[in-house]
């Protein structure tokens, strides 16, 4: 008995370290995901502002 009660808690141990493997995992990639978003939505907002500035030079020059 005390044997069966040593296997199903190293069973039990390892359902729980491969979930915890698999959540780890799981939270990178969405930070990962989440990093590469703000990369590309200050890219976009740089560009934009890139423009604005152009644009308010330009039509300062011509004043």
């Amino acid at each position: 008995m005390n044997l069966t009660h040593r296997e199903d808690t190293e069973r039990v141990l390892k359902t729980l370290k491969q979930e915890t493997i698999k959540q780890s995992q799981e939270l990178l990639d969405h930070q990962i995901r989440m990093a590469q978003d703000m990369v590309k939505f200050l890219g976009e907002n740089t560009a934009q502002a890139e423009r604005l500035v152009k644009q308010l030079t330009a039509a300062a020059l011509d004043a």
